[in-house]
C-alpha cells in the first residue's frame, strides 16, 4: 500500500534581517571591491604584485602622502618623464619641453615657478647631473623644499653630491640607470631625511652583498626598491658589511686571487 505524505503549510518567513545583512553588505561592496583589486598573499612575488605595490606607493606620493612629517609634498610633481631629454639643461620650459599636465594642476607664483616640491625626470636619456641644480632653481618656487625626485630609467652613471643640497629630499627613485660602483651609495648618507630609495636595475644590484651595503651606508631608509626595511636589516647590514668586505675593492681582489688557485 502506497505511504501517504501530508505538507505542513511553511511559517512566514521574518525577512527584516535579511534585508539589514543585504543593506549592510551592499554598502561594504565599494570596500570589498577593493580589497578583490590587491593581489593574493601568495602571489605578491609576482610582477603583477610588484606592479601593484608600485602603483599604490606612487598613488600615496602623489596625494601627498599619510605623514606630513616626513616632508611629503602635498602638491603633484612636475612631470618631465618620456621626453627624450638628453641634458638638464635641454629644459626651458619652452615649446619642446613643457612639463605633463596632472590631474590636479601645479599652481604657479607669480615670478612662473611652480609650487611643487618633487620632479619627475623619468624615462629620458640622461647621462649627467650636469645643470640639475639650475633646472631646480628654475623649476621650483621653493627649491629647497624639494622632497622627491624621480630620475629612473635615464643613463646616469653615478650619484652626484648636488642632491645634498636638497636635505629634505626624502624619496629618490634611481632604479634602471647605469650606476656601477657601490661607493656611489656613500655620498647618500648625508641626506637624514631620505626614507625611500630606489637602485634596482643598476650594475651594482649585481655585487654580492649589495642590498646590506646600501643599509649600513643609509641607515635612515624605510624602503629599499620598493621593499620594507626592517629591523632586523639595520642590525643585521652592517656587521655582514664588516665580516665580508662588502663594496671594499681590496677584499674583492683579494678574493679573486683566492679562488685562482
Amino acid at each position: 500500500m502506497a505511504g501517504v505524505y501530508f505538507q505542513f503549510p511553511t511559517p512566514p518567513i521574518d525577512d527584516s534581517d535579511s534585508k539589514l545583512h543585504a543593506t549592510n553588505k551592499t554598502s561594504s561592496s565599494p570596500t570589498k571591491a577593493a580589497t578583490n583589486n590587491a593581489p593574493r598573499r601568495k602571489d605578491l612575488n609576482t610582477p603583477q604584485a610588484l606592479a601593484y605595490r608600485v602603483r599604490k606607493a606612487t598613488s600615496k606620493l602623489d596625494n601627498g602622502g599619510p605623514n606630513s612629517g616626513e616632508h611629503m609634498h602635498i602638491a603633484p610633481p612636475l612631470d618631465f618623464s618620456f621626453y627624450s631629454i638628453g641634458s638638464f639643461k635641454d629644459i626651458d620650459l619652452g615649446w619642446d619641453y613643457p612639463p605633463r599636465e596632472n590631474v590636479k594642476k601645479v599652481k604657479r607664483s607669480e615670478d612662473g615657478r611652480f609650487e611643487s616640491t618633487a620632479l619627475k625626470l623619468n624615462n629620458n636619456l640622461v647621462q649627467e647631473w650636469d645643470g640639475f641644480d639650475g633646472l631646480v632653481q628654475l623649476l621650483l618656487k621653493t627649491p629647497e623644499e624639494l622632497s622627491w625626485i624621480d630620475i629612473s630609467f635615464n643613463y646616469i652613471l653615478t650619484v652626484d653630491e648636488i642632491l645634498l643640497k636638497y636635505p629634505k629630499l626624502t624619496i629618490l627613485y634611481l632604479h634602471g640607470n647605469g650606476i656601477e660602483k657601490l661607493s656611489e651609495v656613500d655620498k647618500l648618507s648625508k641626506l637624514k631625511n631620505l626614507r625611500n630609495l630606489t637602485l634596482h636595475g643598476n650594475p651594482i644590484e649585481e655585487e654580492s652583498g649589495y642590498r646590506q651595503y646600501v643599509l649600513a651606508k643609509v641607515p635612515q631608509l624605510k624602503t629599499l626598491d620598493f621593499s620594507s626595511v626592517t629591523k632586523a636589516d639595520r642590525v643585521m647590514a652592517p656587521k655582514l658589511v664588516a665580516r665580508n668586505g662588502y663594496g671594499d675593492q681590496a677584499a674583492g681582489k683579494k678574493k679573486n686571487r683566492t679562488e685562482s688557485f
